[in-house]
């Protein structure tokens, strides 16, 4: 009896170390990409970047506290940082997040010309706004030759403005606004997934 019990826990180690050890394995070869997931978060969306090196990016627009469920179900369950987060409101979802995890850069103020390098290939840039507080930001996410126009409920102004300067930018792969749909796309090395 205690020879069989012995011998069943260490086929269940066996097999667990197997898993475990697969798991590594396919997490080292995967392919390096960009991913992209977009989150309803209560009364906003939520933007989660992850490069290609795993360092990762949070746009919060006015999220609750629903977006550590969105933030929990995207993110491997040991990862308790986040890179880079720009809050483009103060809502609830940030206390929660700031809570929950390790924020390395917080940025609440931006300026068009900006750059945010995150040395792996993947910028983001501030297209707007110049020099004005409560104006919503826009974004351009760059990873190789896809980008992302990341820009949430904006004025005729902004709209005019990035018009006028659309010339001397890469046309964007995808746009992500607010009223972005559901959906998981894969361009160039991108995974973009939206998830309500």
């Amino acid at each position: 009896m205690i020879r069989s019990l012995s011998r069943t826990i260490l086929v269940l180690v066996i097999i667990g170390l197997t898993a475990i050890n697969a798991l590594v394995w396919r997490t080292a070869l995967a392919p390096r990409v960009l991913t992209v997931t977009i989150f309803e978060t209560g009364k906003g969306k939520a933007v989660l970047a992850t490069t290609p090196s795993g360092r990762t990016l949070l746009i919060d627009n006015n999220s609750d506290a629903s977006i550590l469920r969105s933030l929990g179900s995207t993110l491997p369950p040991w990862r308790r940082s986040l890179d880079v987060v720009i809050p483009l409101k103060v809502g609830a979802g940030l206390s929660e997040v700031q809570n929950r995890y390790h924020i390395t850069r917080l940025m609440r103020s931006l300026t068009r010309g900006q750059r945010i390098n995150f040395h792996d290939g993947t910028f983001i840039d501030v297209l707007w706004p110049p020099n004005k507080v409560g104006e919503a930001p826009v974004f351009l996410l760059s990873y190789g030759t896809t980008s992302f126009l990341i820009k949430p409920l904006i004025s005729a102004r902004t709209e005019k403005y990035l018009a006028s300067i659309s010339s001397s930018l890469p046309s964007p792969s995808f746009v992500i606004s607010s009223s972005t749909p559901a959906g998981v796309f894969i361009s160039n090395g991108v995974t973009v997934s939206t998830n309500k």
